[in-house]
């Protein structure tokens, strides 16, 4: 009974996500290209009650946004009801980004920031970043896929709080509802926690 009521989410979740993935053409493209705002060398914020947000990374000094939609942003707060943000974060950037998003995507190309907290009731986080401090996903109804590169020495604290997880490190692997261990011991200390359906979760130690 478990195993169908699960297949159902996932299902509900896949046609979720490709609704969600129209909005950028037809409602959020609609007489506007977007607006680019700078959010200045402080954290990041951004909440919105239904969106996409992509995280990539930049050569410029701080970081930016596009945003579409109903959406605005003031002192480092992008906030609004519909929308799509592409943020733009620094190469070097150890600051935190904190995203409170009701039903949403969060897309990672690849970024390094110091902190990220992800807060959603129905939602998907997907991709790969490079870690510092924190990682904190919490999400209601949802699934996590992502790759996570640390700096080699650094320690690493896991937290899987799911239905069905599955942990990739180097040197070995994971499946369970929950798994919570130190996978290497070194500092910083790095501390991941995810909460969610379901969660694939891979880490990989970088060299230099």
């Amino acid at each position: 009974m478990k195993g169908e009521t699960l297949g159902a989410f996932l299902l509900a979740l896949m046609i979720f996500s490709f609704s969600i993935s129209l909005i950028p053409i037809s409602y959020l493209s609609y007489g506007s290209s977007g607006e680019i705002v700078r959010l200045g060398k402080n954290d990041v914020e951004v909440h919105m009650d239904f969106g996409i947000l992509e995280l990539s990374e930049t050569n410029e000094s701080e970081p930016y946004a596009l945003i579409r939609g109903s959406v605005s942003s003031k002192e480092g707060k992008i906030e609004g009801s519909i929308g799509s943000v592409s943020l733009y974060i620094p190469e070097g950037w150890e600051g935190s980004v904190r995203v409170s998003v009701r039903y949403g995507i969060v897309i990672l190309n690849g970024s390094r920031m110091g902190e990220l907290n992800v807060k959603m009731n129905l939602g998907l986080v997907q991709g790969e970043m490079v870690a510092l401090k924190r990682v904190l996903i919490d999400i209601g109804s949802g699934t996590v896929s992502l790759m996570l590169r640390v700096q080699e020495g650094s320690g690493v604290m896991v937290k899987l709080d799911c239905d069905r997880s599955y942990l990739r490190y180097d040197g070995g692997s994971l499946r369970g509802e929950g798994v919570e261990m130190m996978l290497w011991e070194g500092r910083p200390l790095l501390q991941v926690y995810v909460k969610a359906n379901v969660a694939e979760l891979n880490i990989i130690r970088m060299k230099g």
